[in-house]
């Protein structure tokens, strides 16, 4: 069964900077960068000693810190993360969750600080800002969970872009969430131009592509 949805996630904010189509390769399963208790560890690549020097979890639907850290010499961070508010799986995506009791909160936001001024975002993905739409590109969600509870299914996000036309993502779900911080990747599996507008199909499951490293986006001036 396919929910469909208009919306946008903020996460997901990144991938409308992008356009045109070829392909990233995708090699074996990586490990996670994220633990059930919410230690979250990575390596900025590549890193400038002189360009960031702090990140914050944010949370900008209930505008609170999840958590926040410093960035060492070489581009390394650790940060722990805070229980983030949580929502019952049975006020969304109810055909998808094998437990409609289980409640679940994400990582949405992480921003990138010099001199505690916000210069951009960080993620785990394959692809810079620079990157077209390619079959094969991928990126980290991190997602918060009460219980053990299994996605599986379709659902469907249409978002206008900067050009006139529509993106209409479709998400195949396959994974599972246990008690805790985990980390589910989002994967590019097609790609399809109808007039302006862009039909992209995902899968999200737990398997998390070697090629991931964490990227620096710039924040766009003038926002």
């Amino acid at each position: 069964m396919r929910t469909k949805i208009k919306s946008g996630y903020a996460f997901l904010f990144i991938c409308l900077l992008i356009t045109g189509c070829e392909k990233i390769n995708i090699t074996e399963s990586g490990t996670s960068s994220i633990k059930a208790d919410g230690t979250l560890k990575g390596v900025i690549t590549p890193y400038n000693v002189d360009e960031i020097d702090s990140i914050k979890a944010f949370d900008p639907y209930n505008s609170i810190d999840l958590g926040e850290g410093k960035v060492l010499e070489n581009g390394n961070f650790s940060i722990i993360l805070s229980i983030p508010p949580l929502k019952k799986v049975s006020d969304g995506y109810k055909s998808l969750n094998s437990d409609l009791t289980a409640s679940v909160g994400s990582l949405d936001s992480l921003l990138a600080y010099k001199n505690n001024r916000i210069i951009g975002y960080l993620v785990r993905s394959n692809y810079t800002n620079y990157t077209k739409d390619s079959i094969g590109m991928a990126f980290s969600s991190f997602i918060y969970c009460d219980k053990t509870n299994t996605y599986n299914g379709e659902s469907e996000i249409l978002s206008p872009d900067n050009s006139g036309g529509y993106y209409d993502k479709t998400y195949k779900s396959n994974f599972t969430l246990n008690k805790g911080w985990n980390e589910v990747s989002i994967i590019l599996t097609n790609v399809e131009m109808n007039g302006l507008n862009h039909a992209l199909t995902y899968s999200r499951s737990n398997y998390i592509p070697t090629n991931l490293k964490w990227k620096y986006i710039k924040k766009e001036s003038g926002n």
